[in-house]
């Protein structure tokens, strides 16, 4: 007889964040990757995200997280961030940090961090032209790597996708883009210093069913 699945995914609730945290800085150890996107590893800066992400989730109604638990230790082992856009465009001006408040004493890192920012932000604006489904952040605890926490997330919201119509979207790391190309995304934009954009089309937009006339 097969084991039973060791994990479960679900909804995140806002008490889940400050354990989604750390579990993003031990996903995320690049000094670069938190210069960027989400600031030094210090208790104040770690509640400032805490508060931010739940925030962000009261204020932004295509904001929704999900989460993957151990169902032996209860731990949240990886953790994602959609952005489900189903019927409009939105402002991506506002996505993003652009005051990078834990570099203003460091007057290189934060022109670096302020011009990958800028570049990332023109690029959607010149791709993200229809609605759309965009996984915006995805984590998993190193000590849970390659046991399926990943692909059951994305899974997910390449099925949400489908069941909208929409196209996905992933600003993907070298290391991520194996894992997304399994569940039907392609390079779409690859550029030194920016990332790799990768994309997903939608599904085609009709579904075949009903009985015959007796």
């Amino acid at each position: 007889m097969a084991s039973p699945p060791p994990f479960t995914l679900s909804r995140v609730d806002e008490r889940d964040f400050a354990e989604i945290i750390e579990v993003q800085y031990r996903s995320f150890p690049d000094p670069w990757v938190r210069d960027v996107f989400v600031g030094p590893d210090t208790p104040e800066n770690k509640e400032r995200l805490r508060k931010e992400h739940i925030q962000r989730s009261k204020d932004e109604p295509q904001d929704y997280w999900i989460k993957v638990t151990d169902k032996t230790t209860g731990k949240i082992i990886a953790a994602s961030n959609w952005k489900i856009n189903p019927s409009i465009v939105p402002d991506h001006d506002k996505y993003e940090p652009t005051e990078f408040s834990w570099l203003q004493n460091d007057p290189k890192k934060l022109e670096k961090a302020s011009n990958y920012i800028r570049t990332m932000i023109e690029t959607r604006k010149k791709c993200f032209t229809e609605p759309y489904v965009q996984l915006y952040m995805c984590c998993t605890d190193p000590a849970y790597a390659r046991r399926g926490a990943g692909s059951m997330m994305l899974k997910w919201g390449v099925d949400l996708a489908d069941q909208l119509f929409l196209p996905a979207w992933v600003e993907a790391s070298e290391a991520g883009s194996m894992l997304y190309q399994t569940h039907g995304f392609a390079i779409h934009v690859k550029k030194e210093g920016s990332g790799t954009l990768m994309y997903r089309p939608a599904r085609p937009s009709t579904i075949e069913g009903g009985k015959s006339a007796p």
